[in-house]
């Protein structure tokens, strides 16, 4: 039985598959999620930004950027699409919102895939990116593509804990 603080479980496509994801939601005035803890994300900036179902790129270590995302979970435009660098899964039509986790690891072919699958569904899609390091040095070095940079890059957000 779920506590009054609880919401009811969301879904999750991962892939072809689904799963539950019950995690309690903190609501702000907004009615949206607070921000979790120790990220240096003020309230007032949480709401703002994730009303407005921009492009979100988290740069983190893997624990941090996953409560991030699970922290989301209740304000990201639903259904909500979860795929990883390798192998990189796309959805056959427009989710609410794709994850792309492990974006530092995308080959190039799938980078020109992303980028042709985000030219087709630009509109209608929120993406949430997360990546261990800063992708910046590798469109540098040529490794990655600086269009796909920039359409992931709407608002970066360095994850660290103090």
């Amino acid at each position: 039985m779920r506590s009054a603080l609880e919401a009811p479980p969301r879904r999750r496509e991962t892939g072809m598959r689904t799963r539950d994801l019950k995690s309690p939601v903190r609501t702000g005035s907004l009615g949206v999620s607070t921000p979790p803890p120790g990220f240096g994300v003020s309230a007032m900036d949480w709401e703002v930004l994730f009303t407005a179902h921009l492009n979100l790129l988290f740069v983190g270590d893997e624990t941090v950027t996953a409560e991030m995302i699970d922290a989301l979970l209740p304000v990201l435009r639903e259904p909500v699409w979860t795929t990883t660098a390798a192998p990189l899964s796309l959805p056959s039509a427009s989710p609410g919102t794709l994850i792309v986790q492990q974006a530092t690891r995308l080959a190039v072919e799938d980078q020109v895939r992303l980028l042709q699958w985000l030219s087709d569904y630009a509109s209608d899609v929120q993406v949430v990116t997360t990546t261990p390091n800063p992708l910046l040095p590798l469109v540098r070095r040529g490794a990655f593509l600086e269009a796909l940079y920039y359409r992931l890059n709407v608002i970066y957000l360095p994850l660290a804990r103090p």
